[in-house]
């Protein structure tokens, strides 16, 4: 596991002052370009200024939703464990926060009907397989319904890009990425551990904090 850099008991602040000294796996997509949200210019400014984004409706019922997905894994037999830590991969510029983690342990509960809970009983059956057998991180998405189709094949490739980096950071092999969609429904994705994306993510924080760090030097000489 990387090196614990904030305690999810701290408070919001120091969690933001923690986070302008590295790229965090939400922001590796934007750095590399890949993402529809910011682009590589919007991220340095955010480092060097700081973001004027405080929240919305959308990253408080996220947030809201993390606690009850948390429950719900419990409730399907994954012994789950809530995180919220800032960790860094020591020696690189990378970070991650972790939604949590499972332990590999599968809890003694009664059975639940998988077709109730999902509309792709299969996948969440083979991502229950897999958290109950080893350790993995459990990343929280919150969707619209209308974007089911999409998470149905697969999980958009920024968010993928991101599980990557929090793999690389936690030295943890595999990662169920789980999205609601709406009230209704849950798809869960199992990501293994992939060098190549994570040797991309680990330079990428590199270059992208050496960029923040020149510019911090100049606006001090200025």
């Amino acid at each position: 596991m990387g090196l614990l850099i904030f305690n999810s008991k701290d408070s919001e602040e120091k969690w933001l002052q923690a986070r302008q000294n590295y790229l965090t796996a939400s922001d590796v997509s934007a750095a590399m370009g890949e993402s529809s949200f910011k682009t590589p210019a919007e991220l340095v400014a955010d480092k060097l200024y700081g973001s004027n984004f405080k929240g919305n409706r959308k990253t408080w019922w996220g947030q809201f939703e993390e606690e009850n997905l948390v429950r719900l894994f419990l409730k399907l037999g994954v012994e789950v464990e809530y995180d919220g830590g800032l960790y860094a991969l020591e020696g690189t510029r990378l970070a991650a926060t972790l939604d949590a983690r499972s332990t590999g342990r599968k809890l003694d509960v009664p059975a639940v009907d998988l077709s109730k809970v999902t509309s792709e009983p299969s996948l969440l059956a083979r991502a229950i397989a897999a958290a109950t057998s080893r350790p993995c991180i459990v990343e929280f998405k919150c969707s619209e319904v209308f974007q089911a189709k999409t998470w149905k094949v697969g999980p958009p490739s920024y968010y993928v890009t991101q599980v990557q980096a929090q793999l690389a950071v936690s030295g943890l092999r595999t990662a169920l990425l789980a999205a609601r969609l709406g009230a209704h429904d849950l798809i869960v994705h199992i990501i293994e551990a992939d060098p190549a994306t994570q040797t991309r993510c680990i330079r990428q924080a590199n270059a992208t904090m050496a960029t923040v760090d020149a510019a911090r030097r100049g606006l001090e000489d200025c």
